[in-house]
């Protein structure tokens, strides 16, 4: 009997670390662990659905942000994007009002402001943009880390989904979507997305943003449409703005101290009843 004692502190061990495993795993499964998740979204659809996409709102229709326009243009509201599924009050935000041709490039657009704070791992973005045949065709994905100073982004990664009629449609890493609109029933392209590297500025941020401003090629601004010269009323439609995370929420200094007062509990528990075991047995 005594030449297996030593092997009775070792599976009580075993029995009790994987309870305690399981027991933190069920604790943190709820506190530490998600899958992608949105973190704030505009949708630009009335708060109050009213049946009228010349009415909406650019309040954050899921999380909190702002929505603003910059550089002169003026905003309305227009029919939006197939990929926004309600049933009668389907609404884009409508940009129009650009700057004179080859003027002020990549200065006037759209600007969203959404915090990230709390979120880890890479940051996404992600929208939908129609474009009249006047409106240019190139519009730049900006950033920002510190609430006030934009810059091009780069390093990171753009795709886009469903193009419809639309031609020549590009976004690369450098965040420039650049698209050819058809002549007449024009489009959006959906799922314009962009993914940040990994351990961006932009991760877990309170003053994340972006905007999306037109700009042009060389000193000219060239036109959405194919045989249609750039005008400065053309418009620009934005809609489903997106900012999500496939990354982790970072756990508030609370929970990780209810996490380590977890595993301290555990390890004495641990211990006691390895100690009692082993009484037991010298007594036996």
């Amino acid at each position: 009997m005594a030449a297996h004692h030593p092997q009775h502190p070792v599976i009580i061990m075993r029995t009790s670390l994987s309870g305690v495993a399981l027991s933190l795993g069920a604790f943190g499964a709820g506190v530490l662990t998600s899958s992608a998740q949105i973190v704030t979204q505009w949708n630009f659809n009335s708060v109050t659905p009213d049946a009228n996409n010349s009415t909406g709102s650019v309040l954050a229709s899921f999380g909190s942000g702002a929505a603003a326009a910059i550089g002169g243009v003026t905003t309305a509201f227009a029919a939006g994007s197939p990929r926004d599924l309600a049933a009668s009050d389907n609404t884009a935000w409508s940009l129009s009002g650009w700057p004179a041709q080859g003027t002020a490039s990549g200065t006037a657009g759209a600007v969203f402001m959404a915090s990230t704070a709390g979120f880890s791992l890479p940051i996404q973005v992600s929208f939908d943009l129609r474009q009249t045949a006047t409106a240019s065709e190139r519009f730049q994905l900006q950033a920002t880390a510190d609430g006030t100073t934009f810059a091009n982004v780069a390093g990171g990664m753009g795709s886009f989904g469903t193009v419809g009629n639309n031609t020549a449609t590009s976004f690369d890493s450098g965040g420039l979507f650049v698209n050819t609109a058809a002549s007449g029933s024009q489009a959006f392209v959906q799922s314009v997305t962009y993914t940040f590297v990994a351990g961006s500025a932009y991760e877990d941020n309170a003053n994340f943003g972006f905007r999306v401003v037109s700009v042009f090629e060389g000193m000219q601004y060239d036109a959405a449409g194919a045989n249609s010269n750039y005008g400065t009323s053309g418009n620009l439609r934005i809609d489903m703005v997106t900012v999500s995370t496939g990354g982790v929420p970072v756990p508030e200094p609370a929970t990780s101290a209810a996490l380590l007062g977890l595993v301290a509990m555990a390890a004495v528990l641990v211990r006691r009843r390895t100690w009692q075991r082993r009484g037991k047995a010298s007594q036996s």
